[in-house]
């Protein structure tokens, strides 16, 4: 995300700070200290959050999303799907107030097997129609692929969102 916002936008990313040290207190005293720390006018906060839900489902045989599904039969399976939500937040250092807020929300789906089988279709992330189906290494990894997706997605629409933000307030 660093990068992101440096190539869209005049912003220079000093350093990233992980959550470990921050927790929430509902004030904004911990960033007001944490930008005296860092020696910055400005913090960028960024939060990815996500859900999960699996169902039950036939899915179609040769992997095409059309048909399929528990009408059409096919393959004992199961549908996963991850909503991921990235929230932005440029921070003013000397006050801690919001200088600009954005989202950027996303969701993929992660077919599979009930029993894992050698396929060439299965599992698959898929995100909508108009992008081609990202297949997994292995089983194992099809979670992570799932999540990584649709967190890459948030971030990306964050970003965008925030460029637009940014570009706004800089006419005005």
């Amino acid at each position: 995300m660093k990068t992101q916002i440096e190539k869209q936008t005049p912003i220079h990313v000093s350093s990233v700070v992980y959550p470990e040290a921050l927790t929430p207190q509902g004030s904004s005293e911990q960033f007001l200290q944490l930008a005296k720390e860092q020696g910055v006018p400005y913090l960028m906060l960024a939060v990815l959050s996500s859900t999960e839900r699996e169902v039950f489902d036939r899915l179609p045989m040769q992997g095409m999303q059309q048909g399929g599904g528990m009408r059409g039969g096919g393959m004992p399976g199961y549908r996963t799907e991850n909503f991921a939500r990235m929230e932005l937040a440029l921070l003013d250092g000397q006050t801690g107030y919001p200088v600009l807020t954005t989202d950027g929300q996303a969701w993929a789906t992660l077919e599979r097997l009930v029993v894992p089988l050698d396929s060439n279709v299965y599992p698959v992330v898929r995100r909508d129609l108009t992008q081609p189906p990202i297949y997994p290494n292995s089983e194992k990894d099809a979670y992570e692929t799932l999540r990584w997706v649709s967190g890459q997605d948030a971030i990306a629409q964050a970003v965008m969102h925030f460029e637009q933000l940014w570009k706004k307030n800089q006419a005005a």
